[in-house]
This record gives C-alpha cells, structure tokens and sequence, in this order.
C-alpha cells in the first residue's frame, strides 16, 4: 500500500455512494390569507379560519385540506371535460354545416323506366333545366351503349329541337326588342322636333 494516500471507504459520504443526509429543514413561510368575509391563519396541518374579525368560539374553526386524489371527483370532471368537447364538436361542425353550400340533388341511375320519364321531362319546358341535367349526366358517366344508343339518340334529338325551338324564341324576342327601340327613338325624335 502507498503511503500517504488513504484507501477510499465506499461508506464515505459525498461520493454518491451512500444517500445523502436528508437537508436540514428549511423553515416555511406561513402567511396569513385575508378573503373578503373571512382570515385564515395556517398552522400545520390544518388552516385555523375566522369568520370576519370576530373572535368568538363559534365563528372560528379549522379548514382541512384533503390532497389526495379523489377518483370519483376526478371521472365526474373527465365525463364533464368530454360532454363539452362533445358540444363544442357538435356546435362546430353544425356551423361547418350551415356555411357550406347545398349538395346537388341526386342523379338517378340510368333505367328504361327512368329513359321514358326523362323524354317526356326533356319535352315538358318547366322540367326542361333538370332533365339536360340528368341526361348530361348520363353520358358523361358512359350509361350509352349499343343496347341504349336508340333511346339516348331520341332524348338528344328531342333536346336539340327544344334548344332550337329557344333560340328562335330568342330571336323573335331580339326582333321585337329592337323594333321597339327604333319606335322609341322615333316617337322620341317627334316629340323633339315639335
């Protein structure tokens, strides 16, 4: 063994081998709380509590503090915690609902009982809009084959005589207008000329 060194003793304090001493304790803090109806003053363990600045008996007594956990309060909190995020998803997303636009109507499959409805809808003026619609419809999704073809041609044909037949309307409508507008103009000029 060396001289002058000392074997170290694994018992010795301060090498983390064995617990430290618990620290000396430091002194708490005790203030006293002023509420608006009542003081309390805190010795261990319980809070002394008086009512007012009276100091008689029955409005003086102790308030305990209970710190452990109470599980049944703490499930009832949860279950509460859980009803309004419930709400609160249930309100947002009926705002969602109300601000987002209406789904379109919708289109029904294509059926030889719903082929003979659409032709006469395709025929009929106030179900004309709706009825392109669903033939559109139907052709984009590729409803026409060779079974199908003689209906879909007939629904067609019927649709174009009906676009003709507005923009003819359309045309007479054009005429009239700017045959009004020339006798305007003239019967203005008159009244002008006097």
């Amino acid at each position: 063994m060396m001289t002058g060194i000392t074997p170290i003793n694994p018992l010795l304090s301060g090498m983390g081998l064995v617990p430290q001493p618990p620290p000396t304790e430091v002194p708490v803090i005790k203030e006293i709380i002023h509420c608006k109806s009542c003081t309390l003053f805190p010795p261990n363990p319980r809070y002394r509590m008086r009512l007012g600045s009276s100091t008689d008996k029955k409005d003086s007594g102790r308030l305990h503090v209970d710190f452990a956990q109470a599980r049944d309060d703490f499930y009832e909190w949860e279950c509460k915690q859980r009803m309004l995020a419930r709400e609160e998803r249930h309100r947002r997303k009926m705002e969602e609902d109300r601000i987002r636009p209406p789904s379109p109507p919708v289109i029904m499959h294509y059926s030889e009982h719903e082929a003979s409805l659409l032709a006469e809808k395709l025929k009929d003026d106030s179900k004309f809009s709706e009825a392109i619609v669903v033939l559109l419809t139907w052709i984009e999704r590729g409803e026409v084959n060779r079974r199908t073809s003689n209906q879909f041609y007939s629904m067609v044909q019927s649709a174009n005589s009906h676009v003709r037949r507005l923009m003819n309307e359309k045309a007479t409508h054009e005429q009239e207008m700017d045959q009004a507008k020339d006798n305007f103009k003239n019967a203005l000029m008159g009244i002008l000329t006097q």
